[in-house]
């Protein structure tokens, strides 16, 4: 019955770097920030404005109709993630958790009367879980518990140089935040596996849009988003294991501090094209193309001297977000969108077990508002799913073997804005 034995040899190579790993890493669009972006699927770069031209397409700052606005716009979640026989052969890993993100806030400040100014803070990616799990015919206990955090802040201007050509720029500094712990016990056959990693990284991304009036409702938009930089990084690891058939002691011991952690986000580009009759109606359609990446997500070295590195792979993407809009007497927004999030990982394959998981995602969203000559409210939601690829075990001949197996994610946040107009 000892199938489990001589599992570390396999724990000890990919399991440091399988922990850095997020359920939907590979995935650029967890859900929609902004205001009005949050309700029309993100498809907005020909006509977007306020505080969500920083992120979208700076250039639409000058559409922004009143000399200064504050907005603060918060996400309520509902997270759900399966991974069959991810823990062991017939042993599936589920993740249901609820959390609040404060994705947008900011403010933006009419310079002249051709240039905007603005400082935003916008959180794309946000998650956390925390399970406890027993199989107790089996005497299997696992505890497990994720949490990471994505932050973009800085400063955007943008230049109308004609009436209807549009020039703008976002510099932003993304800092990224990760913990994860995991025990792992398997009583049936008296052993045990913990690991922990823990890592803070600092980056650097600047954004470059223009905004073109083709007449009076036709509207196109073009971003380029540089690759980040990265700026400053540090990362903690430790993991165990414990055998009884290596004299009862820790058969498997690995620490690492000060740890080089790298969080690329490849160049991408956006074209977007719209029709506006401002105050009635809007539409818009983006296109998305994210380029291809390969770069050492992780890379230190550990306390007894072992070089540890965990490379990573991004596949070049496109995505489509569209959306539109109707308002209602003149004051009630009403919106709904549609966009793709689809997964830059590269086909999984057991020897590369470092490389996240696989899953192409799909949202849905809509928002109604209300708007004064000062303020505006929109409530909204934004519902994501998807189903791929993801790695787990089977059985083998002398031990427990690692394969691909089905994988689920599934989102729905509840969205709050609030802009207010000076």
């Amino acid at each position: 019955m000892r199938r489990f034995v001589g599992r570390w040899c396999v724990l000890l190579a990919s399991w440091w770097a399988l922990s850095a790993a997020e359920a939907n890493e590979a995935n650029y669009q967890h859900y929609q920030v902004g205001d009005r972006a949050a309700g029309m699927g993100g498809g907005i770069s020909a006509i977007a404005d306020a505080l969500d031209a920083c992120y979208y397409n700076p250039a639409g700052l000058t559409r922004t109709p009143k000399n200064t606005l504050s907005l603060s716009a918060n996400l309520y979640g509902l997270q759900n993630y399966k991974v069959d026989d991810a823990l062991a052969p017939g042993e599936k890993f589920e993740t249901d958790s609820f959390h609040s993100v404060p994705s947008t806030a900011g403010g933006t400040f009419r310079v002249n009367t051709n240039t905007i100014a603005a400082f935003s803070i916008f959180i794309p990616k946000k998650g956390s879980f925390f399970e406890t799990i027993a199989f107790t015919e089996k005497e299997h206990y696992y505890t497990l518990s994720q949490d990471y955090q994505t932050m973009w802040l800085g400063p955007s201007l943008a230049y109308s140089y004609t009436p209807r050509l549009s020039l703008g720029g976002s510099i932003f500094g993304v800092y990224e935040s990760y913990n994860s712990q995991q025990s792992l016990l398997w009583g049936d056959v008296d052993q045990a596996y913990a690991n922990g990693l823990k890592y803070d990284s600092l980056s650097l991304l600047g954004m470059l849009g223009v905004q073109y009036r083709l007449d009076e409702y036709w509207s196109a938009g073009f971003t380029f988003q540089t690759p980040s930089v990265a700026l400053k990084s540090d990362g903690e690891y430790l993991e165990d294991a414990v055998d009884p058939t290596v004299n009862g002691k820790k058969s498997g011991v690995l620490y690492a501090d000060n740890l080089e952690v790298e969080n690329m986000i490849p160049a991408k580009f956006v074209l977007g094209i719209a029709r506006e009759v401002p105050g009635v109606w809007a539409f818009g359609v983006d296109v998305t193309y994210h380029l291809a990446e390969s770069y050492t997500r992780l890379k230190g070295t550990s306390s007894d001297g072992r070089e540890l590195e965990a490379p990573l792979k991004r596949e070049s993407v496109l995505d489509l977000n569209m959306g539109g809009e109707y308002v209602l007497l003149g004051k009630y927004p009403l919106r709904a969108g549609v966009f793709t999030s689809r997964s830059s990982a590269p086909d999984l394959d057991v020897e590369e077990s470092h490389y996240p998981a696989q899953i192409d995602l799909y949202g849905m969203t809509c928002s109604v508002g209300a708007t004064t000559r000062n303020s505006a409210v929109n409530l909204g939601v934004n519902y994501i799913f998807g189903q791929g690829d993801d790695f787990g075990w089977a059985f083998g001949e002398a031990t427990n073997e690692r394969v691909i197996v089905d994988a689920r994610e599934e989102y729905l946040y509840f969205i709050f804005n609030t802009s207010y107009y000076f």
